[in-house]
């Protein structure tokens, strides 16, 4: 691509380099849906235990809600490391 113009050149690399992650994602499917799943499943308990009316008392409110949270936030480093560094198939 010598003779291209700069701005073609760098969406051609933009391109490329956004078709790199999907197929990455691609490969790791597996996984990504586990940890997905995972922190959809949290993100539910979290919403039923604190917006519904659900009879259970406050500190068991809080510790639930700090299991999710933490299931949500180690499932987003886990596809993160899943993405750029681990999970050879």
């Amino acid at each position: 691509m010598q003779g291209t113009t700069p701005s073609i050149r760098n969406l051609t690399e933009r391109t490329c380099e956004s078709l790199d992650i999907f197929h990455l994602i691609q490969e790791r499917a597996l996984p990504f849906s586990i940890l997905a799943l995972l922190m959809m499943a949290s993100a539910v308990v979290v919403y039923v235990v604190w917006k519904r009316q659900v009879s259970l008392p406050l500190p068991l409110r809080i510790f639930t809600t700090v299991v999710c949270l933490t299931c949500i936030v180690g499932s987003a480093g886990l596809m993160l490391f899943t993405l750029f560094v681990g999970y050879n198939a």
